[in-house]
């Protein structure tokens, strides 16, 4: 019978990977650290529907790039006014 392996400790097992690759991207701990513990959030929440629990550490830093790419765009949002571009806005 397979085991079933929980959030935490495969959290604990890839935790400094993926703060570390947080940390990489962001200019600031401060912004750091709030994409951390959103990563942290969307990924507790969405555990469930992760099918193969092997595949945890790309699932994990595939939600950490999209928290890093999300946290762009709002800079981006905040500085343009709303709008990123004329076929785009930060509103929709």
């Amino acid at each position: 019978m397979e085991q079933e392996v929980s959030f935490e400790a495969l959290l604990k097992k890839h935790r400094v990977v993926v703060e570390r690759y947080i940390n990489f991207r962001l200019p600031s701990t401060f912004d750091a650290d709030d994409v951390i513990q959103e990563t942290y959030y969307a990924a507790y929440i969405g555990f469930e529907k992760l099918r193969n629990k092997e595949l945890f550490k790309p699932w994990i830093l595939s939600i950490a790039r999209n928290q890093c790419n999300l946290w762009f765009l709002l800079l981006v949002c905040s500085f343009s006014g709303g709008l990123i571009n004329r076929s785009t806005s930060c509103n929709d």
